[in-house]
């Protein structure tokens, strides 16, 4: 599991994704059996040996779903864009306590596969959103 982690870190700097990759990073290096959410992840059938189902970003995805729903404020503190320049050891602190604390939001979302690459798909879409935004003067929430 530790090399798929690796894979997904190489994958997120060739396409610019910089906190990802520290993210996947630390999971390469400090992933240990603590709890329901990382026995899964070490645990995670070898089907697929490539991608291993995308398990990386399905993990990194939960914890990003934590930050936007509001629900873990030590993990929104170590997220961009706000305080990026935490070390390493700060971000794992923060990342190790959510899987402890929350496994009950992170479990059913390591079941699915997420969608990736919205950024670039929705870049077409957002004349659209800011024209939409302008006339009504109300804010988009997707």
């Amino acid at each position: 599991m530790k090399d798929a982690f690796r894979k997904q870190a190489n994958y997120c700097r060739e396409l610019g994704s910089p906190f990802v990759e520290r993210l996947c990073l630390l999971f390469a290096e400090k992933l240990e059996a603590e709890g329901v959410v990382t026995e899964k992840l070490l645990n995670w059938p070898m089907d697929d040996p490539e991608w291993l189902g995308s398990t990386p970003l399905r993990i990194v995805g939960s914890l990003h779903g934590l930050v936007l729903e509001e629900r873990c404020a030590a993990l929104a503190n170590v997220f961009p864009p706000r305080h990026i320049d935490r070390d390493d050891g700060t971000i794992w602190s923060a990342v190790r306590q959510a899987m402890l604390d929350h496994a009950d939001f992170i479990m059913p979302r390591l079941e699915s596969a997420p969608q990736t690459n919205e950024v670039r798909r929705a870049a077409a879409l957002l004349p659209g959103f800011l024209t939409i935004a302008s006339i009504t003067g109300l804010p988009l929430t997707l």
